[in-house]
């Protein structure tokens, strides 16, 4: 990134961030599927095909995506243990109208089902806002 204005440097950062949340989401979902054994495997794997600029700055998001997978490696395991579908569609009805879509990583809980919806962001949820938040926030 040499001679670039500070606004351009901040806007390449921005475009790995982004980047390394599709390829978190990506590898989290080749993991929950069983293509890999372990959730760290499946985010280097897609960190490594991300095409994030060069082999320094794909190293800088190669060790984020070890750091990441540790941090949650034994949510997914157990996640994936109770593994219903990683991706599907679902349709619901309101008097005569019906609304179609996609769902993405549904597992089951005790006897209830659970859709998670990953997010990638600057920083975590707080606990607090976890609870009264459905989805679920990573950084």
């Amino acid at each position: 990134m040499q001679n670039l204005a500070p606004a351009a440097v901040a806007r390449q950062g921005m475009r790995g961030k982004m980047r390394f949340g599709s390829a978190f989401k990506r590898g989290f979902r080749r993991y929950l599927q069983g293509e890999y054994e372990s959730l760290e495997e499946a985010m280097i794997a897609a960190v490594e095909s991300a095409r994030f600029g060069g082999p320094a700055i794909t190293e800088y998001w190669r060790r984020q995506a070890i750091q990441t997978a540790a941090s949650c490696e034994t949510w997914a395991r157990d996640l994936r243990e109770k593994l219903l579908s990683t991706d599907g569609t679902y349709e619901l009805a309101f008097g005569d109208h019906i609304m179609r879509g996609r769902h993405d990583t549904v597992f089951e809980e005790s006897g209830a089902r659970v859709l998670v919806r990953v997010k990638s962001g600057k920083t975590a949820a707080a606990g607090t806002d976890a609870a009264a938040d459905p989805e679920l926030a990573l950084a």
